[in-house]
């Protein structure tokens, strides 16, 4: 949708807090740097700029969900939920020209929810103050004002009032430039949108609990349901995931529904067995996992693993778990989800029974899914595509075998005929060096190291750039002995994201426990603690060059995101007992 640039809420205070940000970053400013404030001020220019708001009709965001946005994404999901809340908001800042998004709720109590959050730059206000480069719209009395510490309103205003009614929840993307070039294509945002939606949600589309309508500025709109299903999975990209959401869909309108009353209530499972030329790796039997019509996973390693039904004949399943309260199955595998809900891990959830009962249940759909597959015959003969054994065409078996290559001294490489013919042998030329790979110095590697158990917090000093408060208590168990400390700058990816990016490991300068300090080895990223015991506090020094200015008024903004983290080491009596030969426990 087009919205006049006037209309946008708070586009004053954004006006101003922009111009002190151009200020402030000046003429030194990178290139990057430079093109998006290019991006920013064309922006402002026009007359009207596009939108883009993702509307649904569900709880709506209220207050604690907004704050999760805002903050480092934990879930905020009532009960038994494990959301991703708050861990995919920043990537609608890249998509936005004005780097500004706004969010909008009504509860079904009718009670609003309105929120925005920008990112400009650090920059002076009109008081000569620092202010951080992330903005927030809040209520202070009768007004909104973003820019300010507390985050959030009741007031929805009237350019998001109409996408969530009486009830739902809006995102609106301000200045929506698509990062896509096929999105600018006629029709290119349907089509993008109804693939993404058909792979994520195939079987809410299918069973009508799901009816996805997108429309745009330029009079088109289209509504995908379970007719126009085929169509809109026909265009998932890339073909490996479109080949088997289309088995899924298949299976999903042919297949036959199976009893399923010994893994509870809530429990659908499509099962075919007659598998096809359209099948893509029909040799393979492949069991997608859904719940609440959501896509979680396919072939869940350990429990639900082709190799888990070799004994039987290739065959296809979708299984649906509801995850309402009473249904033990689906509540489970909600529980061992993650943040990304992109696979089924059981050691995610913290009760051992849980986690024994979530593995019960998944073994005992596997045995009900070979309990209906045909089994193999002795004369039944499994090559699957991809283990095909190598064979030579009966023209190549004719050709001479390519004469073998003398072996070479190390330090040498290419050979070259000798110069005298009675010496009737070849001499070997030098082999140039090959230069030193580079390595990787702005984010080198740490070592490896186990949980301690212990909850750990971290607070960044209002005062020192260099300085971080951490403390840590003990939590469900503590093995005791020694720790290492370690500071991480999160990168911002997470698992769902195609390609992650390694958080960053911050250089500890020197540590301080109970006032005595101690200077920490030239680029350690690791403070070893001999004895942490069940709760204590430290403070940590890290590269004051990582936080500080260029002109020294402010500090980084991502100081607020560091957080901390211990890892159990060996003692160093243990250590003295494993160099000598001895085994057992080494008594503190």
């Amino acid at each position: 949708m087009s919205v006049a640039v006037n209309d946008i809420p708070h586009i004053d205070e954004y006006r101003r807090a922009y111009e002190a940000a151009c200020q402030k970053c000046g003429p030194d400013e990178p290139p990057t740097g430079r093109q998006v404030m290019r991006r920013i001020s064309d922006a402002l220019e026009c007359v009207q700029v596009d939108c883009l708001v993702c509307a649904d009709d569900g709880d709506g965001i209220g207050p604690d969900e907004l704050r999760a946005l805002y903050g480092s994404g934990r879930s905020t999901k009532k009960t038994t939920g494990r959301g991703s809340v708050g861990h995919g908001h920043m990537t609608a800042f890249a998509p936005s020209d004005l780097r500004y998004v706004l969010y909008a709720g009504r509860s079904g109590d009718g009670v609003g929810t309105f929120g925005g959050h920008v990112i400009l730059a650090t920059h002076l206000d009109q008081n000569e103050r620092q202010r951080s480069a992330e903005g927030y719209i809040r209520r202070r009395t009768e007004t909104l004002t973003p820019f300010d510490n507390e985050r959030g309103g009741k007031r929805v205003p009237d350019l998001l009032d109409p996408w969530i009614g009486d009830r739902g929840s809006a995102v609106m993307i301000v200045g929506y430039k698509p990062l896509s070039d096929q999105w600018h294509e006629t029709g290119g945002l349907i089509r993008l949108t109804a693939a993404t939606a058909a792979l994520g949600f195939l079987v809410a589309l299918h069973d009508g609990s799901l009816t996805v309508t997108i429309e745009t500025g330029a009079d088109q709109s289209a509504c995908w349901n379970r007719s126009s299903l085929p169509e809109a999975v026909s265009r998932i990209r890339p073909k490996p995931d479109r080949e088997s959401v289309e088995r899924s869909l298949r299976t999903l309108d042919q297949g036959s529904l199976l009893n399923a009353g010994e893994l509870g209530t809530g429990v659908r499972i499509w099962f075919r067995q007659s598998l096809d030329d359209h099948d893509p790796k029909r040799d393979w039997p492949q069991v997608a996992v859904y719940r609440d019509g959501m896509r979680i996973e396919k072939n869940t390693p350990r429990y639900l693993a082709p190799s888990i039904f070799a004994d039987v004949r290739p065959f296809d399943a979708v299984v649906d778990l509801s995850s309402d309260p009473g249904c033990e199955f689906g509540k489970l595998v909600r529980e061992a989800e993650g943040a990304s809900h992109a696979k089924i891990t059981p050691s995610e959830l913290e009760a051992p029974d849980d986690k024994k009962r979530l593995s019960s249940l998944l073994r005992k759909l596997a045995d009900i899914l070979k309990e209906n597959a045909l089994q193999k015959e002795d004369s039944d003969f499994f090559e699957p595509h991809e283990l095909k054994l190598s064979w030579r065409h009966p023209e190549q078996a004719k050709r001479p075998p390519p004469k073998r290559q003398p072996k070479l001294e190390p330090g040498f490489d290419e050979l070259t005929p000798a110069t005298n013919q009675n010496e009737g042998h070849r001499k070997a030329k030098k082999r140039k060096p090959r230069p030193a790979p580079a390595s990787n110095t702005d984010r080198p590697p740490v070592k490896a190291g186990n949980s301690t158990g212990l909850r750990t917090s971290c607070r960044a000093d209002p005062s020192d750039p260099a300085l971080f408060h951490v403390t840590w208590s003990a939590a469900q168990r503590f093995r005791g002995g020694a720790a290492g400390i370690r500071l991480i700058l999160p990168s911002g990816t997470d698992q769902s994201s195609r390609s992650p990016i390694r958080p960053e490991y911050l250089e500890i300068a020197s540590c301080s426990i109970e006032g005595v300090t101690e200077t920490n080895a030239p680029g350690s990223r690791e403070f070893r603690i001999e004895s942490p015991g069940m709760r204590g506090e430290a403070e940590v020094w890290v590269d004051p060059g990582r936080f500080a200015q260029r002109d020294g008024l402010g500090m980084d903004p991502d100081r607020g995101l560091v957080r901390a983290e211990l890892v159990h080491r060996q003692r160093e009596t243990d250590r003295g007992a494993e160099s000598s030969g001895e085994t057992g426990r080494v008594q503190p």
